[in-house]
């Protein structure tokens, strides 16, 4: 066990301290070899555990075509084991946001995903439900792509009410992009209790088109809206071409704020706009936010094991989970909380401890000898 703690030890400082390849923390120059990582195993060692370590059993995996087969069974006991672990020890903010995000992969793998138009275009595409102040992540789900839900609707909507599971009934206030948002959603997650806001495309089933205003006839900041029962869309003209939608069950169509907009000569201004556009852009970056302090320090390696890429990033994603309750338990108690890289190092040599695979050798010349000395007799 205590090797386990020492090798996860190593990839946190290795997240640190990259090198362009794994072996050449052990390598024979020394503007490369680490000693810190070499005393604590060799190697042959970790590269041993790097390659021999599962997380299930595959001798009884599901074969493909059977009832039981999942894309993701290499993994699974790591995600379900983490999604009951994040939501059992965190009590979030009752601001959400639910958003994708994107797991770099280049290899072969059935669940790959192209996105052309984000920053990484090929890997695993990740369904991530997060703290919208802290960013801490609440839940996760691995798109495996077309499947059985007990939930109805588009996809957008089967992922929304699947990732609050745990949060209906309990008043919460989610936002998400447009991706997920309809009508149809946001009066579902009304009915659990959760109120919602989030942009939203104008050709969306039930979209009130009829009522608001046309693109052309709204003018540089001006807004409109319709509502129906506790449901609100709002239509408000940004400095784009077009205008910014919005559909909304925590705002009323009066409700409004102020936003800083530069104007033609380069000056920030306030512009009036509907409230629901202003708390959209205030609440829905916590996933990024969580991306972002994912991303700093990342243990992730190249790898040709599709599952090992995830494996990486779920370790990380622990990791900085524990980083954001030390932070929020920092501020509540007036502590002033370490940075993140502070965090690591430390995680790391808590994780490492004594522990040393290498078996230390002792000269004999700085060994005192506890053997007497024989007397030396003089011969006459």
């Amino acid at each position: 066990v205590l090797g386990v703690f020492g090798f996860f030890g190593i990839l946190i400082i290795m997240g640190f301290n990259k090198l362009p390849s794994i072996c050449i923390y052990w390598s024979a120059d020394e503007n490369f070899y680490n000693p810190r990582i070499a005393n604590v195993m060799t190697q042959k060692r970790f590269l041993n555990i790097l390659r021999y370590i599962h997380l299930n059993d595959n001798s009884v995996m599901p074969q493909r075509g059977s009832p039981t087969f999942d894309k993701l069974y290499k993994i699974r006991p790591m995600i379900d084991y983490l999604n009951d672990a994040f939501a059992k020890h965190f009590s979030p903010d009752k601001h959400l946001s639910c958003d994708e995000s994107m797991v770099a992969f280049k290899g072969r793998s059935g669940i790959k995903q192209y996105m052309p138009m984000k920053p990484v275009k090929r890997g695993f595409k990740i369904w991530a439900l997060c703290c919208s102040i802290t960013g801490y992540l609440l839940k996760y789900m691995v798109y495996e792509g077309k499947k059985e839900s007990n939930e109805k609707g588009s996809l957008g909507e089967k992922i929304v009410l699947e990732m609050t599971s745990n949060y209906q009934e309990k008043g919460y206030c989610i936002f998400f992009d447009r991706f997920f948002s309809s009508i149809d959603l946001v009066s579902k997650l009304l009915n659990r209790k959760i109120f919602s806001c989030g942009t939203m495309m104008q050709n969306r089933k039930y979209f009130p088109k009829s009522i608001l205003k046309p693109d052309k006839g709204l003018k540089l900041g001006k807004y409109d809206f319709a509502t129906s029962g506790e449901i609100s869309v709002f239509k408000w003209m940004d400095r784009e071409k077009k205008p910014v939608v919005t559909v909304s069950t925590i705002h009323r169509g009066e409700d409004t704020a102020f936003v800083k907009r530069k104007n033609n000569v380069g000056v920030r201004e306030e512009v009036q706009c509907p409230l629901s556009i202003a708390e959209y852009s205030k609440y829905m970056g916590g996933v990024d936010h969580f991306d972002q302090l994912q991303e700093r320090y990342n243990i992730a390696w190249k790898s040709r094991r599709w599952w090992l890429k995830l494996f990486y990033h779920f370790c990380d994603a622990t990791i900085v989970n524990a980083y954001i309750m030390h932070t929020t338990g920092a501020k509540l108690n007036k502590i002033r909380p370490l940075n993140q890289l502070l965090y690591r190092s430390t995680l790391a040599n808590e994780l490492i401890g004594q522990f040393s695979s290498r078996k230390t050798v002792v000269s004999n010349k700085n060994i005192p000898s506890t053997k007497k000395k024989p007397k030396h007799t003089q011969h006459t």
